[in-house]
């Protein structure tokens, strides 16, 4: 089973792409850029998770 990415996203993809290509934006600042946005994403699942966990405590008791 292939992987097919959005019209949207692929754009997106070649604009950095090209970026990176010509120096525009440094190769570190992309993987910060997406470093940040994966913390981000675990940090929120953990926040929802604790959350759920805690309102599952209340009702039962």
């Amino acid at each position: 089973m292939k992987f097919f990415p959005s019209k949207k996203v692929d754009g997106f993809l070649h604009i950095v792409d090209g970026a990176l290509g010509l120096f525009l934006v440094s190769g570190a600042a992309t993987a910060i850029a997406i470093g940040q946005l994966m913390l981000s994403g675990i940090l929120a699942a953990l926040a929802l998770g604790m959350f759920l966990r805690l309102k599952r405590g209340r009702v039962r008791k």
